[in-house]
């Protein structure tokens, strides 16, 4: 981030916030025992962070696109701010340079603290610690990378719970930890999407993606092949044509590039043409289930964190999909 989203984020950290003793956690808020990650706050419609400064009334407004977080470049208001709710304390700074903004966010209640640093461009860090047991969450998004998770039990020494994990989407953080999403990043992201609920999307999806499987899919892992050997041609008018055509295969294929654009063997015109593909497929648009769907339609990592959860009937549609289009099939 630049120099004075630093300054702001530095400043935010040292915020000194003391918790009085009517605030301290209680008893029901203690961990669980055998090892098991016991949920602090029962989720349910009213458990999520009232915010004055996230959301679209706010000093900053988040999206999901392409199943990855991201700032909204046109709604932010610059500024310092700080405020106190029932129960809560909320602190952010808002900055731009060349209409690029970034934002450094604090939030801290009873129950948990939390920093979030966010700048346009997809570059987002969450830090969660749990206070009544001192577990912490961080979670890193870079243009272009894995979205990183890692969760440590006693920040700064082993646990055998501890969880690092690197994921393609939101949609697969969720599938591969529920908990760990539910206790440290839910209630904070859903007021950072106006109150959408990832989780929620997340089950939507599913649902679209079990609808989609009777339908015919044209897509084939060898002919997107064909097209990426095509991309470094000697002919400009054969390059030009394979990204175009790779380009009208939509969502669905977007997994596949991403996981090319991380191997070997690419030259710099491929990999140019690949990274505006997946770029250009994913710019200004607020994801929905029927997108979301579209897009980890033939993402056989998605399939896999889910495989477990599906009945006998769809487990074999998937891999008849999967198999269909030269991708591994699950298994059991």
């Amino acid at each position: 981030m630049r120099w004075n989203t630093l300054i702001a984020w530095i400043a935010i950290v040292i915020m000194p916030t003391v918790l009085s003793r009517a605030t301290e956690p209680t008893d029901d808020q203690r961990p669980g025992r055998g090892g098991i990650r016991v949920s602090p706050h029962p989720r349910d419609d009213g458990d999520f962070i009232e915010s004055e400064f996230l959301g679209r009334s706010g000093w900053a407004c988040f999206r999901l696109s392409g199943g990855r977080l991201e700032l909204d470049p046109m709604r932010y208001r610059k500024g310092d701010r700080q405020g106190r709710g029932q129960g809560f304390e909320e602190r952010i700074s808002v900055s731009a340079s060349k209409g690029v903004p970034s934002v450094c966010y604090q939030y801290r209640d009873a129950f948990q603290q939390i920093r979030v640093g966010a700048e346009h461009g997809r570059s987002i860090q969450i830090e969660s610690t749990l206070l009544a047991t001192g577990e912490r969450g961080v979670l890193v998004q870079e243009a272009g990378q894995p979205i990183r998770w890692t969760v440590e039990q006693t920040p700064g020494s082993k646990h055998a719970l501890d969880l690092r994990l690197q994921t393609e989407t939101w949609i697969h953080l969720v599938g591969h930890d529920p908990a760990g999403f539910e206790l440290h990043l839910e209630r904070i992201v859903t007021a950072m999407l106006s109150g959408r609920s990832i989780r929620d999307l997340a089950h939507q999806t599913q649902e679209h993606l079990m609808l989609g499987l009777g339908t015919p899919q044209p897509l084939d892992q060898a002919a997107v092949q064909r097209l990426l050997e095509q991309l470094r041609s000697n002919r400009f008018s054969t390059r030009r044509k394979a990204m175009l055509e790779l380009k009208d295969l939509g969502s669905p294929v977007i997994p596949l590039l991403r996981d090319r654009l991380r191997g070997k063997g690419l030259d710099a015109e491929q990999r140019s043409r690949i990274s505006r593909i997946v770029n250009l497929s994913t710019q200004m648009r607020d994801d929905t289930p029927t997108s979301l769907a579209s897009l980890l339609s033939l993402d056989q990592k998605h399939w896999t964190i889910v495989a477990d959860r599906l009945n006998q009937h769809q487990w074999i549609a998937a891999n008849k999909r999967l198999r269909q289009c030269g991708l591994p099939t699950l298994s059991r």
